[in-house]
């Protein structure tokens, strides 16, 4: 067995002893089975990470380019790369960096970023609203995240893709990065948007303490208009399962503060207005003029 970093190869047989494991990109047909090897084309392309060919790197390159000139950069980690041996002097060789994207990630936040545009009326309005977004992808648990405070120094990232997270479902792939834009967006305006939407739409009780700090906690009683994704079916009052009596993600406190997730679901949810619209609420009329307002402020 010789194993290839996503999965292992049987020279005997020629075969591979599991699928890969990116599912492959519906814009690029001989990606999607999975069996393959660089698209049934190892004379001309080789696939040193086990996700993305190195064929592929120019088409990275643009995509990052096309990225960056909109203000959002790409922490990039592939291509060409020199390395010298420890016992020599010079370069001893060159090769390819294997780095940690998938070319469908960057494929997603491409498309991603136009929609983002289109809801924000304007080719320059991603500059107006952050200025800056660095996404950078590393090897930890989870999903995605947008680092609050000093962590997006640490992290080098203002939106983790952290590598477990699979762009393999593409809708919930470019939803999640405008999720965490809208984290960026909200950090930025020292999280304004999140505070006036907790008061907007109920679901928190806030008081000071005695040194004039703002401290909010969860209370269902409160709650003005409904969060996006809530469930259909919960609406119904004698649904009782464990599920809808959950705490929406909406209503967490994911480490950000109260109310942070509740405005970055409502941004995203803005950009995607159907996005799991078959099994959730959606956008109602609060949520979407206040963030029809805050586009609107946008220079």
């Amino acid at each position: 067995m010789i194993f290839l970093r996503a999965r292992y190869y049987n020279p005997a047989d020629g075969r591979f002893q599991s699928r890969d494991t990116w599912s492959g990109n519906a814009n690029l047909p001989m990606s999607l089975n999975r069996w393959n090897y660089t698209q049934s084309n190892p004379i001309n392309y080789s696939d040193p990470t086990g996700h993305i060919s190195e064929s592929e790197g120019i088409k990275a390159d643009n995509i990052s380019v096309r990225l960056a000139s909109k203000g959002v950069i790409i922490y990039k980690d592939w291509g060409d790369i020199k390395y010298v041996a420890p016992h020599a002097m010079g370069i001893t060789g060159c090769g390819w960096n294997i780095g940690r994207w998938d070319i469908n990630d960057l494929i997603n936040i491409d498309e991603a970023m136009k929609d983002l545009e289109k809801a924000l009326k304007g080719s320059g309005k991603i500059r107006a609203a952050v200025g800056q977004v660095i996404i950078n992808k590393k090897f930890l648990n989870g999903h995605m995240m947008s680092p609050p405070g000093v962590l997006d120094h640490v992290l080098s990232a203002d939106i983790l893709v952290q590598a477990t997270a699979s762009s393999s479902n593409d809708a919930w792939f470019k939803y999640t990065i405008v999720h965490e834009f809208g984290h960026v967006w909200d950090y930025r305006v020292g999280k304004r948007f999140s505070s006036e939407l907790m008061k907007l739409t109920g679901g928190w009780v806030c008081y000071r303490d005695r040194y004039g700090m703002e401290h909010c906690y969860f209370d269902p009683s409160t709650i003005i208009e409904d969060a996006p994704d809530t469930l259909i079916r919960c609406q119904n009052p004698t649904t009782v399962d464990s599920v809808c009596q959950e705490k929406l993600y909406s209503y967490k406190n994911t480490g950000a503060g109260e109310g942070t997730e509740n405005w970055a679901q409502t941004f995203a949810y803005y950009v995607y207005p159907n996005y799991q619209s078959s099994t959730t609420i959606g956008l109602k009329s609060i949520r979407r003029q206040y963030v029809k307002k805050q586009i609107a402020n946008l220079p």
